[in-house]
């Protein structure tokens, strides 16, 4: 009985682990790719010519802005159904699954 108890606490503790890792590489590669792309590099691509933006925002902005936030609901609840229902993240190279 008691090793079946130990045994239980075991695989426990090691799903726990790998959700953790789970949720660690996800967390990576959300900042790695998405946030290479859309904020990295079009930083150091604007950055020699000293762009900056307007001081008084219009609805354009605004409509921009909001165009945004749903794209990143979107970004972040398909890493989500990732990390839960496909057992994955948004890298190929740590892909769970056989092509």
């Amino acid at each position: 009985m008691r090793l079946a108890q130990l045994r239980i606490k075991s695989l426990t503790l090691a799903s726990m682990i790998e959700k953790i890792w789970l949720g660690v590489r996800s967390l990576a590669m959300t900042v790695l790719f998405p946030g290479t792309v859309a904020v990295y590099i079009p930083y150091r691509m604007l950055k020699p010519i000293n762009i900056q933006g307007p001081k008084i925002w219009s609805l354009t902005q605004y409509g921009a802005l909001l165009v945004m936030g749903f794209g990143l609901v979107i970004l972040f609840t398909c890493i989500w159904e990732f990390a839960r229902f496909g057992r994955g993240t948004l890298s190929l190279l740590m892909s769970q699954g056989n092509w």
